[in-house]
């Protein structure tokens, strides 16, 4: 299992596979931070990154599995758990 250090906010679409982060902040619109607390990826929400392509990520929250696009993912600040 693959560890990586995050020490200050960085975009989720950064961080490698196999790590458990803390999303942090969301840089998006209102519309689209009320589209991810309904997917239960608010701030303060602890998800594992799964996969990683190219930004393109796949997450694990709880028994879920999100998928978000690199746009998305870029948009949402993390630090390691």
């Amino acid at each position: 299992m693959q560890q990586q250090q995050i020490k200050d906010l960085v975009p989720l679409s950064d961080v490698g596979e196999s790590v458990c982060v803390f999303i942090n902040g969301i840089n998006g619109s209102p519309k689209l931070q009320v589209k991810l607390f309904s997917l239960g990826l608010g701030i303060g929400s602890a998800v594992e990154i799964l996969r990683n392509r190219k930004g393109d990520v796949v997450l694990a929250r709880g028994h879920n599995r999100i998928s978000l696009g690199h746009d998305v993912a870029s948009k949402l600040l993390v630090t390691a758990q």
